[in-house]
């Protein structure tokens, strides 16, 4: 593939590493990517340990095309390149991975080559256990892991959910059992979670429903919630810790608890993607990232030109003509259908198809004229001929 240079430029178009935006998660993105200009997605995200991390992609296309889903591990040393960590299958539009460690990820998409692809990407985290209280959710826990206990004297090595009387509690995954009684705790049952070297803890229940050897499937009810040990004092409620070998005990929060936010959807005018587009503000920025919030990365003044290649929200993700990329809020973008004004030239007018001096020629004009501009970028400006062919001249903003 790296024998041609369309081949070469699709190569080089996946080392996304510098390029990724750091998004919040869920994310939602619908671009186009060109058949004629190679071109990847990415995007980087900050996964809990405990969570699964899920990329879907919806695809529309008139030819057969493959989209490629891949997902890199950012390395502790901004030195080393990114461990690719998973990747879809042939012809599977999702990939999901399971994170053991609060790490920051690159998520990579990209499609074969010489195919015209309009996609949707959706990325989202799910938690890795089932939710241990039968018809509860992250909502009924009230106290964290890491609370001061006992005028802080120790901390909370848990979660407490809290649950009537008799609610049961189910098994997060499938493993072996063991019951027991202690001072603080009361009624016990541990279970065993192999896969993942954890030991999962339910402690304060009124009944236990297993016994020590018994194999639960996820799902089963192991007891009931109650208020046994040192809960006496305190309504019906859940402890439930993770513990592992090792380590001591881990915050349960991301393994349990479904984020509730829903994957936002994406208010700019997606008619856009795939077109070039100019600033209709007097100025606006180029962020790094979508959002308000987002840290500046330049200054683009009105009429400015750019290609838009999706959109987030109310973002758009553009490239520029020197290839810088970033993002731009919808409501300072307008169409290249207006003239903004005319430019008149005389002798001989070079006119290339990027707004560089290198550039190839698309065209030369001979004698004088008056071309109609429709947007600029550095001292260069867009431009119209007689036959509707567009190109760059110098010209100056």
């Amino acid at each position: 593939m790296d024998s041609t240079a369309l081949g070469r430029q699709w190569s080089a178009s996946a080392i996304v590493w510098d390029a990724a935006p750091l998004v919040t998660l869920p994310f939602r993105e619908t671009g186009y990517f060109a058949a004629d200009i190679p071109r990847a997605a990415s995007a980087r995200i900050q996964v809990r340990r405990g969570q699964r991390v899920v990329a879907e992609v919806q695809t529309q296309g008139s030819l057969p095309h493959e989209i490629f889903i891949d997902l890199f591990r950012v390395s502790l040393d901004s030195l080393d390149a990114p461990e690719r960590v998973a990747s879809a299958a042939d012809g599977v539009m999702r990939l999901d991975f399971e994170s053991n460690q609060d790490t920051e990820f690159i998520l990579r998409i990209q499609p074969e080559l010489l195919r015209g692809i309009g996609y949707t990407l959706n990325v989202f985290t799910e938690p890795v256990l089932a939710f241990p209280v039968s018809g509860k959710d992250g909502r009924a826990i009230q106290s964290r892991f890491g609370a001061d206990r006992d005028a802080g004297r120790r901390l909370h090595k848990g979660i407490d959910i809290f649950a009537p009387r008799g609610t049961p509690a189910l098994a997060s995954v499938s493993g072996r059992v063991s019951v027991g009684t202690n001072n603080l705790g009361g009624k016990v049952v541990f279970l065993r979670d192999d896969r993942r070297n954890l030991n999962l803890y339910y402690a304060h229940l009124d009944t236990q429903l297993v016994t020590t050897g018994d194999h639960a499937n996820a799902g089963d009810t192991l007891g009931l919630v109650g208020n046994t040990g040192n809960a006496r004092r305190t309504p019906p409620h859940l402890h439930f810790g993770i513990y592992s070998r090792g380590e001591g005990a881990i915050d349960p929060y991301s393994f349990l608890v479904i984020p509730l936010a829903p994957v936002p959807a994406v208010t700019a005018d997606t008619s856009f993607i795939g077109s070039l587009a100019r600033i209709s503000a007097r100025r606006t920025t180029l962020s790094r990232l979508p959002g308000a919030r987002s840290t500046e990365a330049d200054t683009l003044l009105r009429h400015t030109v750019f290609r838009v290649v999706a959109a987030t929200e109310r973002w758009y993700r553009v490239t520029l003509p020197d290839d810088r990329s970033g993002f731009v809020a919808a409501a300072s973008t307008e169409r290249l259908r207006a003239t903004i004004r005319f430019h008149s030239v005389r002798g001989t007018t070079t006119v290339r198809d990027r707004p560089n001096p290198a550039a190839a020629v698309t065209t030369v004009i001979t004698g004088n004229a008056r071309l109609p501009v429709l947007g600029t970028f550095e001292n260069y400006l867009l431009v119209e001929d007689a036959r509707g062919g567009r190109g760059w001249i110098a010209g100056g903003p």
